[in-house]
């Protein structure tokens, strides 16, 4: 599993457009940045701004129709990069709830003005992120109006996220929510409801956080691989902060109780850590500089605007040549009509070494990679 917008993101402003020196041609800040000081254009002389905006089509303005072909090229290149570069993009521990059972109907929770949950602890591994791909909630009756959750965070004062729970449950019965994409930090980690939001009259229905004592209990794979077991948890009313930033932490109390409350953690490698490192970024410019050139480039050879390039007509079979022979030493391949090959083994994504010292084991290459990528910082 990996997220390739979040590592195109990661990539994104790593090489930008030159300033057209002439001014008759202006870009927004985004896309003028150049965190490596790389500019696109140093790629191909056929790529000046002054001729670029010839074929944009006509539906777009010229930042819109450069931004796509940004995002189209960086896009392609991430999954190449990672197949290359044998990344894992694994997921390490696949949705797993932590309370195994659903609470008994008999068993609800009297309300105290509490804001009550459930309490974690991330452990630091490098390259590795955490989620709530969803969770579940168990109250006596309805809700009525949408109920807010919160998700704070010992890092920070106000919270990480505020969840909107949409009316639809059913009095007694398991309700199930798929909450925003969040990215969870590392440290403690607390996700409830304040009791004082719950409609007149209901109450939570409780399950015990704890093990099960049953085969493969989820609970204690949790347990395990975090470091710390999960627990409910409450802090009384008088620690509560009256804006609802982060209650006094030293007045949370474990309980064992989930509080109508189940959470599904996901992990899964990161990659977007290991190429955000300033030495990577530094390694990669180069790449992502012949990706948006490569990408540039098809969209000259395809253009229907080559008419209004009198001064040169042969404009789209030098991007043609051009964009094969990038697209060759990025990816591997062969420039049709030409003796000009290169196997995907001598390509610039596979000879590329990334730096990965730190990140978790479980995402970098397998050993025997390393060894390679050894081999080749010594050549």
């Amino acid at each position: 599993m990996f997220d390739a917008s979040a590592l195109a993101t990661a990539l994104s402003g790593l090489v930008g457009f030159r300033p057209d020196p002439a001014q008759k041609v202006t870009l927004p800040p985004a896309l003028l940045e150049s965190r490596s000081g790389l500019y696109v254009q140093d790629a191909s002389e056929l790529l000046p701004l002054e001729v670029l905006q010839h074929f944009a089509p006509r539906q777009e303005t010229l930042p819109d129709w450069l931004t796509r072909l940004q995002s189209d090229a960086l896009k392609r290149l991430v999954p190449a990069l990672v197949n290359a570069q044998q990344l894992s993009g694994k997921v390490l521990l696949p949705d797993t709830r932590v309370v195994k059972n659903d609470g008994n109907r008999a068993n609800t929770v009297n309300k105290q003005g509490r804001f009550v949950g459930i309490q974690f602890r991330l452990p630091t591994r490098r390259g590795i992120a955490h989620t709530i791909p969803a969770l579940t909630l168990h109250f006596d009756g309805a809700l009525t109006e949408p109920l807010k959750l919160y998700v704070y965070s010992e890092s920070q004062p106000e919270p990480l996220a505020e969840w909107e729970v949409p009316v639809g449950n059913k009095a007694g019965f398991v309700y199930a929510f798929t909450p925003p994409a969040l990215s969870l930090p590392v440290g403690k980690v607390w996700l409830g409801y304040y009791e004082a939001d719950l409609p007149l009259g209901v109450r939570a229905i409780e399950a015990p956080v704890a093990s099960c004592g049953c085969t493969d209990d989820p609970y204690l794979r949790v347990a395990e691989y975090f470091g710390a077991a999960p627990r409910g948890f409450y802090v009384p009313a008088p620690s509560l902060s009256a804006d609802r930033e982060l209650f006094d932490t030293a007045a949370a109390t474990s309980d064992l109780s989930s509080f109508g409350l189940n959470l599904y953690f996901t992990s899964y490698c990161d990659l977007a850590t290991a190429l955000q490192s300033k030495d990577n970024q530094s390694r990669l410019a180069p790449l992502v500089q012949q990706a948006l050139a490569v990408r540039l480039l098809e969209a000259v050879i395809s253009s229907p605007n080559v008419t209004q390039l009198t001064s040169r007509p042969d404009v789209q079979a030098d991007a043609l040549y051009a964009q094969q022979r990038m697209q060759a030493d990025l990816y591997g391949g062969k420039v049709t009509g030409t003796d000009i090959e290169v196997k995907a083994e001598n390509s610039a994504l596979k000879k590329l070494v990334l730096d990965l010292t730190g990140l978790d084991p479980e995402c970098g290459p397998p050993k025997s990679s390393l060894l390679s990528m050894g081999r080749l910082v010594r050549w």
